[in-house]
């Protein structure tokens, strides 16, 4: 497919404005083109390609920051609320598993910065590259050290993307639902701020790429391990007191990640593989994430709390992760002509 800026007042008309569920201050509408003139954008056939699929990259990090600024927003409510809101003589933000609620909204959204800034970093950093190859194009000097290494980071960038758009649209979902519920009854009432942001998150693991589409996009990226550079040259790092045993159990899932890994290869099913997709993917998230707030924490003492409540946490989910790759009665099922109702 082919991409075209299209132009003429009279010849596209807005048919209507979609009533929306949220995001009710970006309106969406349908055009009607009806001879529309039009020019070619770049070269034929590569519209989808080559120009969206480069789009591809910001619009997963720009519906990622979309998601993250609801996250942060729906925290700010619930934790004010909790301070202010009293029951039986004291505030809800006293009640243990309020607090408890609170402190894992606060985990995620550390986490998902850390995985956004040195996702739109690499990005940075992969789209500099090409500029300077364009350069040295241009100038007939040699590019092939600056080439290769574009190529690599593109690879990465393959997975970060979608890996990025799919957690940060999930926790978005998750936080400003616990987010509501905080507030109780209230917040489902307009008048509360949090009710607009359950709303407004919803579109986000819709919108740009479906959460299921998130993953299908980056489990390539899974399946031929294209951060295990990074992930070796980590498991060399000497981390200091605590934190080497937090590098102990991200060294754990590794392990874990890896029999997992070999368990879905040896199937050679690729009907198989697309249903492990979602929990390898989450596998091999918790280690990039997990190590991204280790080395934070060598450098600023308030992620050391992050990072060990993130990391502990994804040991557990990462058993549970493997016990589901791992179901053969689930794995029947997949080749069973039997509906389930």
């Amino acid at each position: 497919m082919s991409l075209f800026a299209c132009y003429g007042d009279d010849k596209v008309i807005v048919r209507r404005i979609e009533n929306k569920l949220g995001i009710h201050g970006s309106p969406t509408c349908e055009l009607q083109f009806n001879d529309t003139p039009a020019q070619l954008i770049g070269s034929r056939k590569f519209g989808l390609i080559k120009y969206v699929f480069d789009l591809m990259y910001r619009a997963r990090m720009g519906v990622s920051a979309q998601a993250l600024g609801i996250s942060q927003a729906a925290y700010e409510e619930a934790l004010k609320y909790a301070k202010e809101r009293e029951q039986f003589g004291k505030s809800i933000y006293n009640i243990p598993v309020v607090a408890n609620m609170l402190i894992e909204m606060r985990i995620m959204i550390e986490s998902n910065r850390s995985l956004f800034y040195s996702t739109g970093t690499l990005i940075d950093l992969k789209e500099r590259l090409e500029q300077q190859v364009e350069k040295l194009k241009a100038e007939g000097k040699p590019y092939s050290e600056e080439s290769n290494r574009a190529k690599h980071l593109a690879k990465i960038a393959n997975f970060l993307t979608p890996l990025s758009k799919y957690l940060l649209t999930e926790t978005a979902n998750n936080i400003t639902y616990n987010a509501l519920q905080i507030h109780g009854g209230t917040g489902y009432m307009r008048e509360f701020r949090v009710e607009r942001l359950a709303r407004d998150a919803r579109i986000t693991n819709i919108y740009e790429g479906t959460s299921q589409m998130q993953i299908v996009a980056a489990i390539g990226g899974v399946l031929n391990d294209v951060l295990a550079n990074y992930f070796n040259e980590r498991e060399k790092k000497e981390y200091k007191g605590g934190l080497a045993g937090l590098s102990n159990h991200l060294k754990e899932i590794r392990i874990i990640f890896y029999d997992c890994l070999k368990y879905v290869l040896d199937k050679k099913d690729h009907t198989f593989q697309d249903v492990a997709a979602k929990d390898l993917v989450d596998l091999y998230s918790y280690l990039y994430i997990g190590y991204l707030l280790l080395d934070e924490a060598e450098i600023e003492q308030r992620k050391t709390f992050v990072a060990n409540r993130y990391i502990l946490h994804s040991v557990s989910n990462a058993r549970k992760n493997a016990e589901s790759i791992k179901n053969e009665l689930f794995s029947d099922l997949l080749h069973s002509d039997e509906i389930l109702i």
